[in-house]
């Protein structure tokens, strides 16, 4: 049992990192000093720029929420300062349950009218949800 749980420790240890990895690639470009979203002002958002940017406030917040070593990497010092990530089995699924619910959305977002950089940012977010879906 002991080596059971050892080993998916060790598994749940490196789909997080490799999660981190990536997201803190995105979000280090999406992020401000003071830890909340950037707003780069466009002449004429599109729906699907919003769309992005809606996306992308909702991940922000899900994952510094539940994933404090990343808030406490990133230097938000709020009520997850000093709590370390749960590698449940109950926190795995639910974990693996929002990223299918944020890929999803992702999938839906036209990709016609984004700016070259929302692009990036869309095609990094999803490759950071598939990679991590494909490694739960």
């Amino acid at each position: 049992m002991r080596e059971l749980e050892s080993c998916l420790y060790r598994r749940a240890e490196e789909k997080n990192l490799i999660m981190s990895l990536v997201v803190m690639v995105t979000v280090t470009l999406m992020v401000s000093n003071t830890g909340t979203m950037a707003h780069i002002p466009l002449s004429q958002p599109t729906p699907n720029t919003t769309d992005l940017q809606n996306l992308m406030q909702d991940y922000w917040h899900w994952k510094t929420q539940n994933f404090p070593q990343f808030t406490s990497e990133v230097g938000i010092n709020d009520d997850t300062a000093g709590h370390l990530d749960s590698y449940s089995l109950a926190h795995l699924e639910q974990s693996k349950v929002k990223c299918e619910q944020l890929l999803s959305r992702a999938e839906k977002i036209d990709t016609t009218s984004l700016s070259p950089d929302d692009l990036v940012n869309l095609k990094i977010f999803k490759y950071d949800m598939t990679t991590f879906l494909e490694n739960s």
